[in-house]
């Protein structure tokens, strides 16, 4: 054949590249309507809207399909089974168009099941207990998280302060200044800052993904499609972040000043 369209450019699942033993690039042959037509795999990939990856698929282009199918004289491939329709209207006027396209008198007589995506969207925004459960409680848990993370770092750093105010004291009687004392503090503290936000971020992930590790199945036990994908909100972690320094540098502050007004001579004849 001499159609420039033939071998049909498809993308296919993995489990058919696996089959057809061909990967992108590849010309392999799928039966239609027991014919074999060659087609010219361009892309692999896992899964692909209301196609079943357990089963497979090979998605081509329908005009080119419905030509090949004219040229061999097969029935397979002339008629759409899926329609996917796009909406500018409001969402009564949606559902409006929709009984009428699957009513007794619609030129595209619709008989199996229909998905109404804004319809199911506005659902799930409407249920609070919905909304709460996810989003909701995940925020709450993390300002929780943050504020005992800050407050654990302020107590630390005034009752490291208090007990080392000997030792602040030597460092001042051998020459040493405020901002040097500061300065080692701020390093001190700051490794700990990196060191804790880093090891507890990449915990936290992974602790997360296991415990929601149900919402990879639905009730019945079955995996859920697409699969459940685990993301981070950089910008909101990272909010988080700097409000912990924030509240542990005006702790080291206040804890520096406030141990370095008893780290006195007095304080050093009194304890050595």
């Amino acid at each position: 054949m001499n159609d420039p369209n033939v071998p049909l450019a498809a993308i296919v699942s993995t489990s058919v590249a696996a089959t057809l033993g061909a990967g992108p690039g590849v010309v392999a042959s799928v039966l239609l309507d027991n014919v074999l037509i060659p087609i010219q795999v361009r892309a692999v990939v896992e899964l692909f809207p209301t196609a079943d990856p357990a089963l497979g698929f090979v998605i081509v282009n329908r005009q080119h399909l419905q030509a090949l199918a004219t040229l061999l004289d097969v029935d397979e491939g002339r008629r759409a089974n899926e329609l996917w329709l796009r909406f500018d209207a409001p969402l009564e006027r949606q559902r409006e168009l929709i009984a009428v396209l699957q009513g007794d008198q619609s030129p595209l007589k619709i008989t199996t099941q229909t998905h109404h995506r804004d319809a199911e969207i506005a659902t799930v925004r409407a249920d609070p207990t919905l909304r709460a459960s996810g989003a909701g409680i995940l925020t709450a848990s993390f300002t929780a998280v943050v504020g005992l993370a800050a407050l654990g770092f302020v107590v630390t750093l005034v009752l490291g302060a208090r007990s080392r105010t000997v030792e602040f004291a030597v460092l001042r009687a051998i020459g040493s200044s405020r901002l040097q004392i500061l300065r080692s503090m701020v390093l001190e503290w700051g490794v700990v800052l990196v060191i804790g936000a880093v090891v507890g971020a990449l915990l936290g992930r992974r602790v997360a993904r296991v415990m929601l590790s149900f919402l990879d199945v639905t009730e019945d036990g079955t995996r859920v499609l697409p699969p459940f994908s685990l993301e981070t909100d950089w910008a909101t972690l990272g909010v988080g972040i700097g409000a912990l320094v924030a509240v542990v540098a005006l702790g080291l502050v206040l804890s520096w000043a406030s141990a370095l007004r008893r780290a006195t001579a007095g304080e050093l004849r009194l304890t050595r």
